[in-house]
Formats: C-alpha cells, structure tokens, sequence
C-alpha cells in the first residue's frame, strides 16, 4: 500500500463542505495531508505590513479544513497539519513543497476564485485538482482573471501597470498642488 501525500490549498471561507465530499470520494489508502490557506492581505494591509489579522484568519480556515479532512479521510492526526501561508497562493504553495513531498495538489476555491490559479499550480508538476464550492457558479470573466493576475504579480503587464498607476497618482496629486496654489493666491 502506497503513502499518498496531498497538499491541500483552501483559497476561501466555508469550503468545508466541498472540501468533505471530495475527501470522502477518495480511495482509501492511507495519506499523509498538508494544508496551507493562502492570507488574504487587502492593499492598505500590505502597504502597512499589517498582516496578523489576516494570518490569524488564515490559520483559522487551514485548522477548520484540518478538522474536515479529518471527520471525512482516513488519516491519522500525526499526517495531518495546516498552516497560513504566502499571500500569493503559487508562493504559499513552493513554500509548502520546500517541507512536504506532495503527490498531488488538491485546491479547494470558491466559483469566483481564478482559474490562472489553477493554471500556474500546474508548474510544479504534479496532478492538481480543483473542488469548486458550487458546480452552478458563474466562471470569473477574462478581465477579472487578467485583473487577478496583474495584482498577485503572474502577469507580464504588472510593471506596466504600475507605471501607469503610479503617474496617474502623480498627475493627481500635481493637480491637486495646483488648485492648493491657485486658491491661496486668490485669497492673498
């Protein structure tokens, strides 16, 4: 009988469910599981280096998808462990590789997560398989995956935009110099 070990990547909140049925429909050897679920950082918490309530909250769903495998696998709580990890679930998950020698990739996202996730996964090499929360929700648009890719760095056009961003920022700001300016020299 072969150890399999798999690597579970939770990318959402209430994901148990779907995370229970696609552990129960597995075959019955023996496993060795990893989770890691992926902080969820906004922009102001990252430009702040505030991140402890989001790692908190990360810690939180990697142990409520410990306890799902656990009620629907049959795993032994010694192969079983989780943890926060990378903002960036490709970085989260190389991270995790580095200290678990998983067989295969199990990445439990909700209907409106993107599926360039999955896509960029598939570099390490291994199976990686999807359990979606919902088999009825609507598939993210090709603006929204390109706008997710953009912002979590994968994308060619990410220093661009940048660029783009930062100047708009600029002329923003040298406009609102000016109207300051105009309107102290009205006033004197």
């Amino acid at each position: 009988m072969t150890m399999q070990n798999v690597l579970v990547v939770v990318l959402g909140d209430g994901l148990e469910r779907p995370l229970g049925r696609a552990m129960a429909h597995r075959s019955d050897e023996p496993r060795h599981v990893h989770v890691i679920a992926p902080i969820r950082l906004g922009a102001l918490d990252w430009l702040a280096s505030a991140d402890d309530e989001a790692r908190e909250d990360a810690d939180r769903r990697a142990l409520r998808a410990e306890w799902t495998v656990a009620d629907h696998a049959d795993v032994e709580w010694a192969d079983l462990e989780g943890e926060a990890g990378e903002p960036d679930p490709v970085l989260a998950v190389e991270d995790a590789l580095r200290v678990f020698p998983a067989d295969e990739i199990l990445l439990v996202a909700g209907a409106d997560e993107s599926a360039s996730i999955e896509r960029s996964l598939q570099r390490f090499g291994l199976p990686v398989t999807r359990v979606p929360a919902s088999g009825r929700g609507p598939r993210p648009g090709r603006a929204r995956e390109l706008a997710h890719e953009i912002a979590a760095g994968r994308s060619q056009a990410t220093p661009f935009v940048l660029l783009i961003a930062t100047g708009l920022v600029l002329v923003g700001l040298s406009a609102l110099i000016a109207l300051i300016v105009t309107l102290l020299h009205a006033l004197l």
